[in-house]
């Protein structure tokens, strides 16, 4: 029986990851990220989040994220620093890793329904 290799965790390796964040900006300045966030890609939304940011609220829309981990946790946090508005769809493990995280004691959540 083939083994499989684990896209997450202790056994997945940087490099044989592809990237699978898409990080776009809606026409009124949301920032949309759609996939997986983990260590693989989390300097490229660091460096996305920093350039985006305009001179009022950041918003940034993760309904289209299905993996967030501590790496992109820690990035949303710094992008607390500034004002900062988080769009989650309700009831995913995504919302669940915010919740327990305490971002919305940083960030303004608004959690959208499925």
């Amino acid at each position: 029986m083939p083994s499989e290799t684990p896209s997450h965790g202790a056994g997945a390796a940087d490099s044989e990851s592809p990237d699978r964040l898409s990080i776009e900006q809606a026409a009124d300045g949301t920032v949309v990220l759609s996939g997986e966030i983990d260590p693989s890609n989390v300097d490229r939304l660091r460096a996305s989040l920093t350039k985006l940011r305009g001179a009022g609220q950041l918003v940034v829309d993760l309904q289209r994220v299905s993996y967030l981990d501590s790496a992109g946790v820690s990035a949303l946090f710094d992008a607390a620093h500034a004002d900062l508005r988080l769009l989650v769809r309700a009831d995913t493990a995504v919302a669940t890793v915010i919740k327990i995280c305490a971002l919305p004691l940083v960030a303004q959540v608004e959690y959208v329904p499925a």
